[in-house]
């Protein structure tokens, strides 16, 4: 697949919904403070590395990157009703995949997924396009977070044109 320049050659399929990064929490321990991450943000980067390590190289990429997330999310009940009478959807509601405008926030989801591919790459720096797409599940649909990696085709000093 090519967009823009870019070829993504690694497909990372993590069989959970996205998570979004939680923020460093503050405490006291021993009496020192101490940054944490929560535990299932924790747990969520983990699942992602550990998806993400046989299809990743094991050395780490270099020049510009593109990372393409999409994430498929839970769909809320009120779009799972159907018409006693039909069987269909109720509300207008799509039977396939739908635009999912809730938390987790994007951002939150490409920076958890960027922190826990970290080991790929030499730095996040190295990621120049990035796009992240929240859906709701297809109706009875699996949840899911796809990943597509793909580094820049030519050189990172290459002049580019902006749109």
């Amino acid at each position: 697949m090519t967009t823009d320049g870019f070829i993504y050659r690694w497909f990372i399929s993590v069989p959970f919904a996205a998570i979004g990064k939680g923020s460093v929490r503050l405490g006291i321990v021993g009496g020192h403070a101490r940054a944490f991450k929560d535990s299932e943000t924790r747990s969520w980067m983990c699942t992602v590395a550990q998806c993400a390590a046989p299809v990743l190289p094991s050395v780490p990429l270099e020049g510009p990157l593109a990372v393409e997330i999409v994430a498929v999310l839970p769909r809320p009940d009120r779009l799972l009703r159907r018409s006693k009478r039909t069987g269909e959807l109720l509300g207008g509601a799509s039977e396939g995949l739908m635009y999912a405008p809730t938390k987790p926030d994007a951002d939150n989801i490409a920076k958890g997924i960027l922190d826990a591919l970290k080991s790929h790459w030499r730095d996040d720096r190295q990621v120049v396009a990035l796009s992240v797409q929240k859906y709701y599940c297809e109706a009875g649909g699996m949840l899911r977070t796809e990943i597509r990696v793909g580094v820049l085709s030519g050189s990172d000093t290459e002049e580019v044109k902006p749109c």
